[in-house]
């Protein structure tokens, strides 16, 4: 698995328009929020019952008809790495294990990903998917995020090709991949989106 997780971070070193990204970590993978998605400022800690503070995560999902693709955030919430694929066994029992799952690594947020046509319309996969969503949004204590995750995939299968992977681990690694290009590109837009803004309200030079 580590030879996975060093094959995906040198493939996002290079963007794949080939402009310059502003980088905290691995260059944005493809995707994009959905419309109307908004950076969230979120706290990094929690504190426990202990006294202790528990850095807070964020978790990207790549969800299947057949598996869920899994992957999490580093505490500060630059780099995304995968980490394990769940077996779908029902949309009520796969909310049950992510939600304990959440809350056993801090998780705060979630990204799912939508997986859209190509030209942008809704199709049955992407209506399968919000059926999970909205399970979701009833049980997880945070926000979940929608995620347009066209390419995704592709670009996931492509990294485990350049990985030397069998096509048996292929299969085995590609969604909890896909979860991490997901959820990179998510990091990625927010800290963007917020350098962005801190720039705007900046003072003009002639003004300090």
């Amino acid at each position: 698995m580590s030879s996975v997780c060093n094959t995906v971070r040198q493939a996002r070193l290079a963007s794949p328009s080939g402009e310059p990204v502003r980088q905290y970590g691995p260059a944005s993978p493809p995707g994009r929020p959905v419309a109307g998605a908004q950076p969230r400022a979120l706290n990094l800690t929690r504190t426990t019952g202990f006294g202790n503070l528990r850095w807070m995560r964020i978790a990207g999902l790549d969800v299947g008809s057949k598996t869920i693709g899994v992957a999490l955030s580093d505490a500060l919430h630059v780099t995304a790495q995968p980490s394990f694929v769940l077996a779908r066994r029902g949309t009520r029992a796969d909310v049950a294990q992510l939600v304990a799952w959440s809350a056993d690594q801090d998780v705060a947020e979630l990204v799912v990903g939508l997986p859209l046509e190509l030209d942008g319309r809704e199709g049955h996969r992407a209506r399968r998917v919000r059926v999970l969503v909205e399970a979701l949004e009833e049980a997880f204590d945070g926000p979940v995020h929608l995620w347009d995750e066209r390419m995704t995939t592709r670009a996931a299968q492509q990294v485990l090709l350049e990985a030397d992977l069998s096509r048996r681990k292929r299969k085995q690694h590609v969604d909890k991949v896909a979860a991490s290009f997901i959820l990179q590109g998510y990091l990625d837009w927010r800290q963007n989106a917020r350098d962005a803004a801190a720039t705007a309200s900046e003072p003009e030079e002639g003004d300090r």
